[in-house]
C-alpha cells in the first residue's frame, strides 16, 4: 500500500488555481454531464475496476482548462495534490489514471459526441467568468455606467 500524503493540509493560502477550481466545482453542472456519459462508460466486468465517471470527467476538465497533454496530465496528478483533490482521488486511492486511461476517456467522449457538448458548456462557463472578472475589475455593479453617458445603462456590466 502506498501513501500519497499524511492527510495534513498545512497550506492555508488560497491560490488563484484553487479559487478557480472551487468556482468550477460550483458552476459546472457535473450531474448532468455524468448522466450524459454513464450510458457509454465501460462497466468493468473483468479486470481492474474502471475509475468513476466523475473522477475521469474532472480530470478531463482540468486537462482542458490548463492545456495539459495526456502524459502531462498523468504527471500532474502525481505532482499536484490540488488536482488529485479536485478529481476526487485524494481519499486514500492508491492508483491514479495513467495517460492511456485518460486518452481512452477522451476518445469515448469524442466517439459519442459528448466532447462537443462539454466544449460548449466550457465556453459558456468561461464567458461567465470573464464577465464576472471584468465587472469586478471595473469596480462597479453590473448595469451601471459612469461619465458622460451615465443616463444610458448597460444591459450587463
Amino acid at each position: 500500500m502506498t501513501q500519497l500524503h499524511l492527510g495534513l493540509n498545512l497550506s492555508t493560502k488560497r491560490t488563484r488555481k484553487r479559487e478557480f477550481l472551487d468556482d468550477m466545482r460550483r458552476v459546472v453542472p457535473w450531474s448532468r454531464l455524468i448522466a450524459l456519459i454513464e450510458p457509454h462508460y465501460p462497466k468493468g466486468k473483468t479486470g481492474r475496476p474502471p475509475f468513476p465517471v466523475a473522477t475521469m470527467l474532472h480530470i478531463h476538465f482540468i486537462q482542458q482548462w490548463f492545456g495539459l497533454s495526456d502524459p502531462a496530465m498523468e504527471e500532474a496528478l502525481y505532482d499536484v495534490p490540488l488536482y488529485r483533490e479536485f478529481a476526487g482521488l485524494d481519499g486514500g486511492m492508491t492508483r491514479l489514471p495513467d495517460e492511456t486511461t485518460i486518452l481512452r476517456f477522451r476518445h469515448l467522449l469524442e466517439t459519442y459526441g459528448i466532447a462537443a457538448q462539454i466544449w460548449i458548456f466550457d465556453q459558456v462557463i468561461e464567458l461567465r467568468q470573464f464577465l464576472r472578472r471584468s465587472c469586478r475589475s471595473a469596480g462597479r455593479a453590473p448595469g451601471l455606467r459612469r461619465g458622460r453617458r451615465a443616463s444610458r445603462p448597460l444591459s450587463r456590466c
